[in-house]
Order: C-alpha cells, then structure tokens, then sequence
C-alpha cells in the first residue's frame, strides 16, 4: 500500500507544482527509467517491442494507483500524465515544452531503433544495418555470386564509361532503411523477416544491389535498391530469391504481376497497400509463421515454380526450335531437350511437379495444361500462330500472354457439356455418341477446354473434382454407359430432358464393392453362362 499525503493533490496555477511525495516520485521514476533504457536497447524485434510497451503499462498503472489514493484530485488523464513525467523525469525536458503523455511515450518505442536504421541508411551501411537486424531475429542470407533483379535490356547497352553518374539514378536513398521503419507501423518486425543481400555486376548501370526481404507471415517478398532511380517490386505469393536473378525489372512486372513503387510521394502508404493485401492490419488476426524454419526448408529444398516461369522457358524453347527448324514448337513431358534458363531440370521433372502439385504449383499444372491455359494449345495440337505472337512479345516487350480463368470443375458442369457434345454430333452423324479422353473437338459452353484436360483432371483429382471422376466415369454414373459402351437410348433421353427441361440425369448410386458382393454377381454371372 501506497504512503499518502495528508492533503490530496490539487489544481494550482501550474499543474508541475510538486504535490507527490518522495516515494510516488522514485517508484515512478524507477519504472519510466526502465523504459526509456529498454527504448535505447531497442533492436528491431517483437520481444524489444513488446518489452517496451509492457514497461510503459506498468508505469501508467502505478500512476493509476497512486490516483486513487487521490480520489479527489482534479486533473484530467492526460494532465496527470504530464503531472507525474514533469515531476519525476522533468529535468530532462525543456521548461517551455508540455511533457509528453502515454501516448506521446508509445511513439518513443521504437524511436532509438528507427533513427540507428535511418542513419545507416544515410551513410549506406548495408552491413551495419544487416548486423542489427540479424541481432533482432532477421535471417540474413548473402548470396555472393548473385545478381537480384537483371538490368533492363534496353539499360544494359550503356557502356561502362557511361553509368550515368550524374544523374539522380545513382544518387544514395535510405530506402532500404525506410521501408524497415515503415514495416513495424503494420507490426512486421526483424524477426519476421528474412534478409537477402546479393551483389553488383561491373556491366550493370546501378552500382549497389538490390536486396530481397521476405516476409513468411503476409506471404509477400520485396526488391529494394539504395538508388533513387531505382522502384521498389513487391512479388505476391512469395516465390524465392531466385526469381529475381532470372528477370529483369519490365520481365518481372508483366510476367509476374509484381508492383511496382515510385520513390516519391506518399510511397510508403502505397507500398503498405501493396504488402498487406488482403492480410489483416491488426497483426494479432494473422497467422504467425516460424521465420528461422521457413527459411531453413526454403534453403534445403528445391526452389519453388509458378506456371510463368514455366512459360517462359517454354517460349524460349519455342524459339530455339524455330530458329533450327523454322516451325512454331512446345515442349512435351518426354521431350529431352535441356530447358532454356533452368540448368539442370528436364522437362519430365517440371510435367511432374505439375501433375503432383509440386514445389509451388497447384496440383494439376502440367505442361500440356499451362500451354492450355495461355491459349497455345487446343486439344493436343499446338496453335503455330499464337506461339509466335506470344514468343515476340515475350522478347520484345516482357508480356506474357492472357491467362484463361481456370474455374473449378464439377460433375454437372462436364455433364451438361458432354450433353451438348452429345447433341450437336447427333445433328451431325445422326447418332448418338459420347466424348472419351482422346476427342479432339471443343468441349461447348467450356472455352479454352479440351477433353482430354478434363479427363486428367478428374483421374488425379485436381480442379475440385474428387480423383477418379474421369469422363467415363461420370457417363457411367449416369447411366449413359454400360462397361465400355454408351447406351443411344439413356444419352437421347438426357439429352431432351436436358434441353428441353435444363433437367440432368438422376446420379446412380455407388454402392461399397465387397468380396462378397463380387463373388456373388461372378457366380450368377456363371448360372447364366
């Protein structure tokens, strides 16, 4: 229990009068000391974060309890803030100022880090600054043989002599530094990073690196470079520092979608924008991920694709071929010629990760699959015309080409189409017959669809189909088939039901298989023989 004064704490002319007593003054002085020197030992983490703001809440609650034994005093929160830092901690400020309250203190939190970030960034520091990161829970990983971010094409003609040294483009930023401090206003600590830090080749016009910051938590990477001229690239998903020594800047933005951030303006408000997307801001409705064991699995294990990358080496192979043969060509799953800008991988390796739903692409993603998907395909046959398209403005422009929207597949929706191919090949031949894996024609009402595709999908299970629902399958589900045959009548009564109606066929039940059950239909399958 608090010692109290005789008299309670009253409003004088100026509030800074001394009215609490030697004990209140020390136990408060004691708990805001703690917290200004865990402020000065700030390294950039959570804990130090954390550590700092509970400092604080233990000294605002021993003010609060010293108030109570004042019940009648007259001052407001905030002037009683002011009362007890003026009177306990007063001789460090200025007379003429008003003391700070809590929430002037909470902005001192990180205060000490952010100016020792901002002034190494200042003096381009790099490693100086990595060293207080890493002291704060960051991953810092050097790649000394790595370029992040290749030089534009265009920039890359510029002789060596001719750097542009004059110009704002090589002029030192702390921008690096900055977006640090930007981070923590959203609760993305040191800790929470991981940190690549790659080199300078003597042909590139810049002349510091950009740096790669990961962060597993929001699922999103950032490119940043110490130059003016030089924009911010924020990459989501979170693919790998290796993307960013394949490409350049104009590749990486029209292949890959990443954003791209002026350094000018409200760049941070925009850059935060770009990094949260549709993550919570209140970062304890985030999902925690373990930093040091992501970056471990992500330095052991193979590193992760996206069907662009695929793509691309797929144009680049197109046009190896072309320049040999002077036709339009993609690769297939055996197809054993080295692919372009991947050394070491084959080309069954990447059909197979795509098929299994391997190092970073959705299950399902095949070759034959992507090139359906960016329209280079229909059916099994390549499209010559729009390989070429899509090789030239690959090369001269860094533009890959649209994208189909993959929908989910359900049954109905294969169903009601394999009915209407039903239908239009009646009108056609006159009779009734139904899509198998190896028709060739368009699948109706399914743009950029092939049966084929369709069929794969259902056998490995991929698209929201449940695995084994193969075309076959489902027409014997609904009883269009018998064993390996279609049956004319039930494919012409769905048919008109369907069209006449928009009514499709009643699913026939599956019923578990049993040995019993097996043996019993193999001995009346006998009698009758």
């Amino acid at each position: 229990m608090l010692k109290t004064v005789p008299k309670a704490i009253v409003r004088a002319d100026n509030i800074y009068s001394p009215y609490l007593t030697h004990q209140e003054q020390s136990g408060y002085s004691r708990l805001m000391n703690d917290f200004m020197q865990l402020c000065e030992q700030h390294n950039g983490s959570e804990r130090a974060n954390d550590d700092c703001v509970h400092a604080l809440i233990l000294a605002e609650s021993f003010m609060r309890s010293v108030a109570n034994h004042h019940p009648d005093h007259p001052y407001t929160a905030n002037e009683m803030e002011q009362l007890f830092y003026r009177q306990t901690l007063g001789r460090f400020e200025r007379h003429d100022e008003t003391p700070p309250d809590f929430n002037s203190l909470l902005g001192r939190v990180a205060a000490k880090f952010n100016a020792r970030a901002l002034n190494l960034g200042q003096e381009q520091d790099l490693d100086g600054l990595l060293g207080i990161l890493e002291q704060g829970g960051a991953v810092v990983v050097h790649h000394p043989q790595s370029v992040f971010v290749k030089t534009d094409k265009s920039r890359a003609a510029i002789e060596a002599g001719d750097k542009m040294t004059g110009l704002d483009i090589n002029r030192p930023a702390p921008k690096f530094a900055e977006v640090i401090v930007a981070l923590q206003s959203i609760g993305i600590f040191a800790n929470q990073m991981i940190i690549h830090s790659g080199i300078v080749s003597p042909q590139m016009v810049r002349d510091a690196p950009y740096i790669i910051l990961q962060i597993p938590e929001l699922d999103c990477e950032i490119a940043v470079c110490d130059r003016i001229g030089e924009v911010i690239l924020v990459n989501r998903p979170l693919v790998g520092p290796h993307l960013f020594t394949m490409y350049d800047k104009k590749e990486l933005v029209g292949a890959f979608g990443m954003k791209r951030v002026e350094y000018r303006g409200d760049w941070p408000t925009e850059l935060l924008g770009h990094i949260l997307g549709d993550a919570p801001a209140d970062k304890s409705q985030r999902a925690r991920v373990d930093t040091q064991k992501f970056a471990k699995t992500q330095s052991n294990q193979p590193s992760r694709l996206t069907p662009e990358m695929l793509l691309i080496a797929m144009l680049d192979y197109a046009q190896e071929q072309f320049d040999i043969t002077k036709t339009w060509v993609l690769p297939k799953q055996y197809t054993t010629d080295p692919v372009p800008g991947m050394a070491g991988a084959n080309w069954t390796s990447l059909d197979l990760n795509g098929r299994e739903g391997c190092r970073g692409l959705a299950k399902g993603m095949t070759l034959p699959e992507i090139q359906r998907v960016y329209c280079l395909k229909a059916g099994k046959k390549p499209i010559p015309d729009a390989i070429e398209v899509a090789v030239r403005n690959w090369k001269e422009h860094g533009l890959l080409p649209h994208k189909i929207e993959v929908k989910p597949l359900t049954v109905e929706r294969i169903l009601a189409a394999m009915l209407d191919y039903a239908h239009q090949q009646f009108k056609k031949t006159g009779k009734w017959v139904l899509p198998t894996a190896d028709t060739t024609d368009p699948v109706p009402g399914m743009a950029g669809e092939n049966w084929s595709a369709l069929n794969h999908n259902g056998q490995k299970g991929c698209r929201g189909l449940a695995k084994g629902m193969t075309l076959a399958e489902i027409q014997q589900l609904y009883g269009l088939k018998a064993g390996l045959k279609p049956i004319p009548e039930a494919i012409a009564g769905a048919v008109k039901n369907w069209k006449d109606h928009g009514i499709l066929p009643e699913e026939i039940e599956v019923k578990p298989l049993s040995v019993e059950r097996i043996l019993g239909a193999m001995l009346d399958y006998a009698h009758q023989q």
